[in-house]
C-alpha cells in the first residue's frame, strides 16, 4: 500500500515538474517573439475615442466626504445588522440560543 502511495507521490511531483518546465518553455518562446501590434481601421476609430469632460478629476474634499458619509451610514446601520443576525442566528441554531442570546 505504501508503494502505491509513492508511486502516486512521485508521478504528482514529475507532473508538476515537466508542467512548469512547458511553461517555462512558453514563456522563453513568446519572449523572444515580435510584439503584435494592431492596425486599427476608420470604421472602429470611435470605439476607442474617450468623450472629452470637463473635470475629471474627483476633488479630495469630495473624497472625503463621501468617504465619512459612508463610515456614518455603516456606524449607524451595523447595530440593526448585527442585531437581526444574532436574532435570526438565535432562531435557527437553539445551541448559539443557549450560549449567546
Amino acid at each position: 500500500m505504501a508503494s502505491i502511495c509513492l508511486r502516486n507521490r512521485a508521478f504528482y511531483i514529475f507532473s508538476e515538474v515537466l508542467i512548469r518546465l512547458v511553461l517555462i518553455g512558453v514563456f522563453m518562446y513568446t519572449e523572444v517573439q515580435e510584439p503584435f501590434e494592431r492596425l486599427i481601421q476608420p470604421e472602429e476609430w470611435w470605439l476607442y475615442k474617450n468623450p472629452i469632460s470637463l473635470n475629471p478629476r474627483v476633488s479630495t474634499l469630495k473624497l472625503y466626504v463621501c468617504i465619512l458619509c459612508w463610515l456614518i451610514f455603516l456606524y449607524n446601520v451595523f447595530p440593526y445588522i448585527k442585531k437581526l443576525y444574532t436574532l435570526l442566528l438565535c432562531r435557527i441554531n437553539p445551541v448559539y440560543h443557549y450560549y449567546k442570546c
